[in-house]
């Protein structure tokens, strides 16, 4: 199986071949070790985020979804957003 990882911020793809373990009938359970590459060379590109997530068996997609690593907060900021509300009487 293959895991593709996209960061939502840098945009940053990664990918890892990955093993189910088929423990479970509704779950995909793997193991990944985020900081070593397919060769077992550790790599500094993942860095704590979002990332979109793709899982293929072959080229069949099987999974998606979002996901995140570390302890990152999504900085939510508004610019000049100001609300005018207008109230009109009976």
């Amino acid at each position: 199986m293959k895991l593709i990882l996209n960061n939502n911020l840098t945009k940053v793809k990664l990918t890892y071949n990955v093993t189910d373990f088929h423990s479970s009938n509704i779950f995909f359970h793997f193991e990944l070790k985020l900081y070593e590459n397919e060769e077992g060379i550790k790599t500094e590109d993942i860095v704590e985020g979002e990332y979109t997530y793709e899982l293929f068996d072959g080229d069949k997609k099987v999974a998606e979804g979002l996901l995140q690593i570390g302890d990152y907060v999504r900085e939510n900021k508004e610019y000049n957003n100001e609300k005018k509300y207008k109230v009109y009487g009976k």
